[in-house]
């Protein structure tokens, strides 16, 4: 929600299509608490939600579906934006240091962070998201308030560019790496409501942001610029507002990559646990160890392949985004079936608000992957990654539950 490429995405957007996608924002959020809520429906009352998924879609199925939604992702987007953050420490704090060097220090110490322990990588993740959450504040009151010497009022047409449009959908996405937060020690419900106030939260603070830089940039600049946001931040505040911007992206992308391993390694570590007769916690400690490993090596080996920056892994990163909002569908059409299945008689031709919220959530998600489809250059490029993914992790976990079937028939208890 608040890395540099959303940030930058944020500000090409308000350029393009102006006020109507401050305006849009409230309906992303409906759209998103909607499926917030789908997930506390399918999830048991200790707070493991992939226990209602393997329920009503079994235990592939759920494992293929959820692994597709998020870890594609993870590992291409580990990947450029620890570069992104590699360019902007070089650009805005030490000149002489290399930006790759810099990309890679990151990424390992994110790792070594999660493999240390979950308290650490979650009390890490606090800490980031405080800088993030503070400095954007700090840019937006001095944005808001019209500092003397800075620029002035702007005009901004309202023009409706659906790709853009589908951008507020997209810059919220992520807020279910918050179910595995403190594993299964939280109850569902908890869990949702506090999720639930981190995407309003964090939609506030990103329509402010919006805001506060159309009020000192032009909608020109935001719209052409690939660094709108340390304009806007530059126009704000003067070179400590750069200062300001440059930690804040920094943190939030150590935050980014931080959820992700922590959250796929946790969410794999669950998944595994129905393939094990004989779950102990240093079978668990052992998988999520190794999905940590495994998103921080390849993530490694993107960058020194050269894949960073180059447009394919731009290509890669919206497929995975694709992925997501497509899981979030299937999250919501599940949440569907087990209302219908526990829900009481209604009158004939009455119909739920929360039904009608899930349908809502999916026609709005579906538009918004649309949308991304849209944005990408080469749209077959980005479905043979998505398909390429996809397959590839079915294939893994088909072997996995065949491996451990035969297993179990040749020892049986």
């Amino acid at each position: 929600m608040f890395t540099p490429d959303a940030l930058a995405l944020i500000g090409n957007s308000l350029g393009t299509v102006g006020w109507i996608f401050l305006l849009m924002a409230p309906v992303a959020m409906i759209v998103h608490l909607a499926t917030v809520h789908s997930f506390q429906l399918l999830g048991s009352p200790e707070g493991r939600h992939l226990a209602g998924f393997q329920n009503y879609l079994g235990r592939r199925n759920a494992a293929v579906i959820a692994l597709s939604g998020k870890l594609p992702f993870a590992v291409c987007a580990s990947a450029a934006l620890a570069v992104t953050a590699g360019f902007v420490f070089n650009e805005v704090f030490v000149y002489w240091f290399p930006n790759f060097a810099f990309a890679f220090l990151l990424l390992g110490t994110t790792m070594v962070v999660n493999l240390a322990s979950r308290a650490a990588a979650q009390a890490a993740q606090v800490i980031a998201m405080a800088i993030v959450c503070i400095g954007l504040m700090v840019l937006c009151g001095a944005g808001l308030s019209h500092l003397p010497g800075e620029v002035g009022t702007h005009e901004y047409t309202s023009d409706v560019n659906y790709r853009y449009l589908a951008a507020a959908f997209v810059m919220l996405i992520g807020y279910d790496l918050g179910l595995y937060v403190q594993g299964n020690d939280c109850g569902s419900a908890q869990r949702s409501k506090a999720i639930s106030a981190a995407v309003v939260g964090g939609g506030l603070i990103v329509a402010l942001w919006g805001l506060a830089a159309m009020t000192v940039v032009s909608p020109e600049k935001l719209e052409s610029s690939t660094v709108p946001y340390m304009i806007a931040a530059r126009k704000a505040l003067g070179q400590p507002g750069r200062y300001i911007m440059g930690t804040v992206a920094i943190a939030a992308v150590f935050g980014a990559i931080n959820s992700m391993m922590h959250s796929v390694s946790m969410m794999a570590s669950q998944l595994a646990n129905t393939y094990i007769d004989n779950q102990s916690s240093e079978k668990t400690l052992s998988i999520r160890a190794a999905t940590v490993l495994l998103i921080a090596v390849a993530s490694a080996s993107l960058m020194a392949l050269g894949f960073a920056g180059e447009s394919y892994l731009e290509t890669w990163i919206r497929a995975g985004i694709i992925l997501w909002m497509l899981h979030y569908i299937v999250v919501n059409t599940t949440a569907i079936r087990a209302m219908q299945r526990s829900a009481m008689p209604t009158p004939p031709g009455s119909i739920s608000w929360a039904l009608l919220l899930k349908i809502f959530s999916i026609t709005g998600m579906a538009l918004a992957a649309f949308g991304m489809i849209l944005m990408e250059p080469e749209p077959s490029q980005l479905w043979m990654f998505a398909f390429t993914a996809v397959a590839v992790l079915a294939v893994i976990v088909y072997l996995v539950d065949i491996f451990q079937n035969r297993n179990r028939s040749m020892h049986p208890q």
